[in-house]
């Protein structure tokens, strides 16, 4: 996601003006907002609360990994959003 803001505007306006799309993004929002380009993988928790008057970002943190290398560590791994790779 190359700019989350201007990709949460696009978002909100299309759900403003479409039902249906307000509908699936609501009933099925990883696979609504990869269509968007977004790129949630299936390990991420997805919720999106309609008719909300706050914007609200929760990161989960996994635990650590017990054995998790010091380099793994430093560099994120090879997947930032996992700990297994």
């Amino acid at each position: 996601m190359a700019n989350p803001q201007h990709d949460y505007s696009k978002i909100v306006a299309k759900a403003w003006s479409d039902p249906a799309y307000h509908d699936r993004l609501i009933s099925d929002p990883r696979k609504t907002l990869n269509e968007a380009g977004w790129g949630i993988d299936d390990s991420v928790h997805v919720e999106v609360k309609p008719d909300s008057d706050k914007h609200s970002l929760v990161l989960g943190l996994p635990k650590k990994p017990q054995g998790l290398g010091e380099d793994h560590q430093k560099n994120g791994g090879a997947n930032p959003c996992c700990c297994c790779c």
